[in-house]
């Protein structure tokens, strides 16, 4: 198989999920000033929205010589959330998402579900909407390296280019801590 088309899920961890996608075949990657301009939106949303998961003053460490500043801190970061939800609802409602397919991300591609699937070897536009309830997609560029047909469907195999090494290091923080919740659920549920 050509070094250009091998799996790019075959190592490391791999968020699997039921997400918001569309595809479409292109003939080209945007031009080298387009593809930074996407790199650095797509950069921005991820820092945004990861950072947006990642703190909660609710759990960090209560000190007491700061219960004060602890609840003001939890009052702000409900209302946030609370405006993050009224908009992402707002914006859902003008907004019209893809389907939700299973897919499976890597830091060097995706997986997808599809019907009729794109031709081994294409060149493909990914619009992925890693946080559905905030309608804006990540985008994402590669070459179909694999086609498996499944009865009625197909699975589809895209190894990205054009990814900034930026990007790529968000979505491999945005996998491993999926993986680490996932984790931490199962265990939660043991006990």
């Amino acid at each position: 198989m050509d070094t250009d088309l091998k799996d790019p899920l075959t190592k490391g961890l791999v968020y699997q999920d039921t997400l918001p996608l569309s595809w479409s075949v292109v003939d080209s990657l945007p031009d080298e000033g387009e593809l930074v301009n996407i790199n650095e939106a797509n950069e921005s949303f991820l820092k945004l929205f990861s950072t947006l998961e990642d703190y909660h003053p609710m759990r960090q460490e209560r000190d007491e010589s700061m219960s004060e500043i602890y609840h003001e801190l939890t009052k702000i970061d409900l209302k946030m959330n609370l405006m993050l939800e009224i908009i992402g609802q707002a914006l859902n409602r003008n907004v019209s998402q893809p389907k939700r397919i299973d897919i499976r991300l890597g830091p060097e591609g995706l997986e997808w579900t599809c019907d009729p699937p794109p031709v081994r070897g294409s060149l493909i536009k990914l619009e992925l909407f890693l946080f559905p309830r905030y309608p804006r997609p990540v985008e994402l560029q590669g070459n179909v390296v694999k086609v498996i047909s499944e009865g009625s469907t197909s699975k589809a195999t895209v190894s990205f280019r054009g990814l900034s090494v930026a990007v790529q290091d968000w979505i491999e923080k945005i996998i491993f801590r999926h993986h680490r919740r996932s984790i931490a659920n199962v265990r939660y549920r043991r006990v």
